[in-house]
């Protein structure tokens, strides 16, 4: 079996070259076992984040309208702009579509058993290639097993939805920051290509020629050493002239949005607006799943937060700017949030399930650890399901993927 789930990392040119090191991780015979119950309660969660975040699209677009300034709007606003690039929040007003797009969000399992969504987020191109990967390890380890859904499928079915055709070329340009994703865009495109459809690649050095013609692109780059390539991909989806197959809404990944759906502290004129936008059902549903997650904008958001908290930057991804309430420099980072009102969330730590889990150590032998871990969920534009991973490592309280980290797909058992 270790050489059958090494082959297919070596396949997808995932491990080449230098890429042997930067890009490792420990390979593994498991899958997550979604039971039949479980895999029901996934469906409905998809359904109501979806129907959340159409929710909060919409408030965001009435908290930019002029006359929006008391207290409850205000709030609402300052949430759902702060940190989000420039670029996106200008074209708030554009397309027809209320809602994220394409989406992922992040499950862990708790130790009472529970699923909990610690984090949402609309910038998700760099794990459609971790998607794919994972899904060919879990076809050789349990080829039996039903399959959640296929990560170039979904790709090319909103690619179509978009009104691509096999004559269209889709681009994905990368900025500087996301060139270590590179190969994982590389098996994206190929494994899209054997569905009839061409990606090409481009750094953003390279992409301004292409943006200026227009067409059909993965996403809007945030690009910071040539952010002329941004702007224009920007004024030609304005003018129509653009497609994006996940359009530019920076604001339904901040981890503000939990804040604001869980409305730890109770505020009646944040709750009138939630109500009005949110069917009630929705938000008590959410509430069960979020863990609690307070907005930070005033002295009383610390009331009564211990050891068991996290602060997360709201634009952020994976173990970035996460500080755990007991590390050393959390009074530092909160005094900072202190001072940057919505730059961070409050979030109670997730006590998490421990799962003894198997794995290859580096000759092949079978061996098991305990392992924390988080499921990644990506979701389409229409509400189906494009893939189900896993990342487990052994620090249970900040799970992310690297080098002692394992990646493993998921089935319905």
């Amino acid at each position: 079996m270790f050489e059958q789930v090494k082959k297919v990392v070596l396949d997808s040119a995932i491990w080449s070259g230098k890429q042997t090191e930067t890009h490792k991780f420990v390979l593994t015979p498991a899958i997550f076992k979604f039971a039949r119950d479980q895999y029901v309660e996934l469906l409905r969660l998809v359904e109501i984040i979806c129907e959340a975040l159409k929710g909060v699209d919409s408030m965001a677009m009435t908290a930019a309208q002029p006359g929006c300034d008391d207290r409850g709007w205000g709030i609402v606003r300052d949430a759902l702009r702060t940190q989000v690039p420039k670029l996106d929040l200008d074209l708030l007003d554009v397309g027809s579509n209320v809602g994220a797009g394409i989406f992922k969000f992040d499950i862990i399992e708790g130790a009472d058993g529970r699923f909990y969504v610690p984090e949402i987020d609309t910038r998700v191109v760099q794990n459609w290639g971790v998607g794919i990967l994972t899904e060919r390890m879990r076809f050789v380890v349990a080829p039996e097993a039903q399959a959640i859904s296929n990560m170039a499928q979904g790709v090319v079915a909103e690619f179509r939805r978009q009104g691509g055709t096999n004559d269209d070329i889709l681009y994905l340009i990368y900025p500087d920051v996301e060139r270590f994703y590179k190969p994982y865009f590389m098996l994206l495109k190929a494994a899209v290509a054997e569905l009839g459809i061409q990606v090409e690649i481009l750094h953003e050095n390279r992409g301004l020629q292409v943006a200026t013609e227009g067409g059909f692109f993965v996403d809007l780059p945030f690009c910071k050493l040539n952010q002329k390539v941004a702007e224009t991909l920007a004024r030609r989806y304005r003018n129509g002239q653009v497609k994006f197959l996940v359009p530019p809404k920076g604001h339904l990944g901040s981890k503000n949005v939990l804040g604001l759906i869980s409305n730890a502290s109770g505020d009646d004129a944040l709750e009138e607006i939630l109500r009005a936008y949110i069917p009630a059902e929705t938000l008590t549903l959410l509430r069960r799943y979020f863990p609690e997650s307070r907005l930070v904008h005033s002295a009383s958001s610390w009331n009564g937060v211990g050891q068991r908290y996290l602060l997360k930057g709201v634009i952020s991804g994976g173990s970035k700017e996460v500080t755990l309430g007991d590390a050393g420099e959390f009074a530092a980072k909160a005094e900072q949030a202190r001072r940057e009102p919505f730059r961070f969330i409050l979030q109670k730590e997730i006590e998490t399930r421990v799962r003894q889990l198997p794995y290859f150590g580096p000759q092949g032998e079978l061996m098991e650890d305990g392992f924390g871990v988080r499921l990644i969920v990506h979701v389409s534009s229409v509400g189906e399901i494009m893939d189900v991973s896993a990342t487990a490592c052994r620090n249970k309280r900040i799970i992310h993927g690297g080098k002692e980290a394992l990646m493993f797909g998921a089935a319905i058992i």
